[in-house]
């Protein structure tokens, strides 16, 4: 909200545990906002949010939240770190949950560095402590906002499957501007424009309604061999290739999304 001005209106989501939600929309579209407004930053001025059948305002221990720019301690280690939230979320001693922190330490490459002042952190490895952060005390909702900004394309993974170990009970919503990043992660979709909800649903349900193209990636242990076998069977059973390219040991294909997309897709699969 800013002053009279509604930035979001009208807006009704529902969001289920298990599942991962890519909030999409182009800048000053409204995300930030919704994200502030289910954290209770901007508490909203009609409606309600509610998080596990509670008002999200009393079960903020309940959220893990990642904030778009790292919000960390110069001098706490990165195992001190994730203690000290430990306790905020938790009201548990951390010690007694080493094992846990230990894992999300290991996932995110960070055991080497774990007795380390976060000062002295690169850019990348703060926004994997950061990610981490999120995740701790086992919160039923997470938020993750540009969560790979700035990281190279190896820790990149390693965030990926830390998000992709870590879903099981959880209700996931992030926002980024890596398309790669949408279709490794997402599993539904949910589109803005000036404050408004677009549209809601898995990639394809939309790539279909709003036509568009996909890629298939065959990852080739033997290129010379097996190209031209791997080729032609694609195109003999995929009614949808628009063309293909060879990049290293890949053989990259557009689709074109179409009524036809599902049945061509039974058919090589």
């Amino acid at each position: 909200m800013d002053g009279n001005l509604n930035i979001l209106e009208d807006l009704s989501i529902k969001l289920m545990p298990n599942i991962t939600y890519m909030l999409l929309g182009e800048n000053g579209c409204g995300k930030s906002t919704l994200i502030k407004t289910i954290l209770n930053i901007i508490p909203p001025k009609h409606g309600k949010i509610y998080l596990n059948r509670n008002l999200s305002s009393k079960k903020s221990k309940l959220i893990g939240y990642c904030p778009q720019h790292d919000i960390i301690i110069d001098y706490l280690t990165v195992k001190e770190h994730l203690y000290f939230y430990w306790r905020i979320k938790t009201n548990v001693d951390p010690t007694n949950e080493e094992t846990t922190i230990n894992k999300l330490i290991e996932t995110m490459g960070l055991t080497h560095l774990k007795d380390s002042y976060v000062k002295n952190l690169s850019g990348g490895q703060k926004r994997k402590l950061s990610i981490c952060i999120a995740f701790i005390g086992n919160p039923f909702l997470v938020i993750l906002d540009e969560p790979t900004s700035g990281v190279d394309p190896e820790s990149r993974r390693s965030i990926y499957e830390l998000i992709s170990n870590n879903k099981e009970g959880k209700t996931i919503l992030i926002t980024t501007h890596h398309m790669e990043e949408t279709e490794i992660l997402g599993d539904e979709f949910i589109m803005m424009a000036s404050g408004k909800l677009l549209d809601t649903g898995t990639l394809l349900e939309l790539k279909k309604k709003y036509g568009s193209t996909s890629k298939l990636i065959i990852e080739m242990s033997d290129m010379e061999r097996n190209k031209k076998t791997v080729i032609d069977y694609v195109y003999l059973n995929c009614d949808c290739v628009l063309a293909h390219t060879i990049r290293n040991a890949d053989i990259i294909f557009e689709l074109k999304i179409s009524y036809k997309f599902d049945k061509s897709m039974s058919k090589l699969f």
